[in-house]
């Protein structure tokens, strides 16, 4: 009788302990989402520019990840913000542009893993073909949510400068008076507030 009792005993210890674990395991796993390393994205407020960019961020630990991308320039998608200066029909001044490419780098600081508070040093390059091109370097600030096991949304909004010079004297990417005589060269420099709202397919 004494040796049934013990073996129940210990059958019934087992089994909580397996039980136990499980559901601990259970309750700590989050289907891979805290070892995720890569993400594909997309920045949406960058198709009102006429740019369609894909972004892969890899991240390196819990603290630090990187962004790279390239985007497609084009004026039959919205219409970009960059118009011949001296155009005066509406029809015509889009008509004559041409097509680019974008660039972007950034490195992200995380406060705790892919999903946290973040700091991104982004710089961008955008270059329209024979028209204009424009360095951008900014500091943003934002936080990126899960929102399944494979979508990610990352929000920044932040400060920076932009470099932009007209290639042929009458394009503009953000500043109209570019080409001003007071201007040099077709150069200038003016403050920008980047807002960046990124969809993501986590790898």
């Amino acid at each position: 009788m004494k040796r049934k009792i013990t073996l129940l005993a210990l059958l019934f210890v087992t089994l909580s302990n397996y039980a136990q674990q499980s559901s601990i395991s259970g309750y700590l796993d989050d289907g891979g989402r805290s070892i995720a390393k890569d993400i594909i994205k997309t920045d949406l407020p960058e198709y009102f520019k006429a740019n369609i960019p894909i972004i892969w961020e890899h991240r390196f630990n819990d603290w630090m990840a990187v962004q790279l991308g390239v985007g497609l320039l084009t004026n039959s998608f919205f219409r970009p913000i960059y118009t011949p200066r001296y155009s005066v029909d509406d029809n015509t001044m889009y008509a004559g542009l041409n097509g680019g490419y974008s660039l972007l780098i950034s490195p992200v600081f995380y406060k705790n893993g892919f999903e946290s508070l973040h700091m991104e040093l982004p710089f961008k390059y955008h270059h329209y073909f024979g028209k204009a091109i424009s360095y951008e370097f900014n500091c943003t600030i934002g936080k990126q949510w899960f929102l399944s096991r494979r979508i990610a949304l990352d929000i920044d909004l932040g400060v920076g400068i932009c470099f932009e010079k007209s290639l042929d004297g009458t394009s503009y990417i953000y500043d109209p008076e570019i080409n001003n005589t007071d201007k040099f060269g077709g150069e200038g420099i003016r403050l920008i507030f980047p807002l960046s709202v990124k969809l993501g397919y986590i790898l």
